[in-house]
């Protein structure tokens, strides 16, 4: 078995561009900031919320997540990492039988509840992942 070196170990090189500035370069577009922000990947998102960031970011971040019950980020970045997990599954073609696409669900609806009531509500009665999940054998 051959050993890699910790990434600590290694330098890190600064990033010139962030992947969406140059996803963005690379189709002739504007870099604007909204066309900046749309191209960040949820994995971006996912790990704002991680605890490295707890005292620079979050109390920023809070304050999008007006009905989040309580102020400790772990509240949100619970579920944004299973959510996460779920996705990369998804995206990599992997089984899904033995996960709990239910729970996932609630979870996802329970984030954007957060944000606010309304737009849970809206985003549950727009879709057909409960008629789904209900009309699996």
């Amino acid at each position: 078995m051959v050993r890699r070196p910790s990434s600590r170990a290694r330098p890190t090189r600064p990033r010139r561009h962030h992947p969406s500035k140059q996803r963005l370069q690379r189709a002739g577009a504007p870099l604007l900031p909204g066309k900046i922000v749309a191209e960040l990947n949820f994995g971006f998102w996912r790990f704002l919320l991680a605890r490295r960031y707890t005292a620079a970011l979050w109390p920023a971040l809070r304050p999008a997540f007006h009905y989040l019950p309580g102020s400790d980020r772990r509240l949100l970045e619970a579920p944004v990492a299973r959510l996460h997990v779920l996705r990369n599954r998804v995206a990599h073609h992997e089984p899904l039988l033995a996960e709990p696409l239910l729970d996932r669900y609630i979870e996802l609806l329970d984030v954007v509840g957060y944000v606010h009531p309304q737009l849970r509500t809206w985003l549950d009665s727009h879709n057909r992942v409960r008629a789904e999940l209900d009309a699996r054998p």
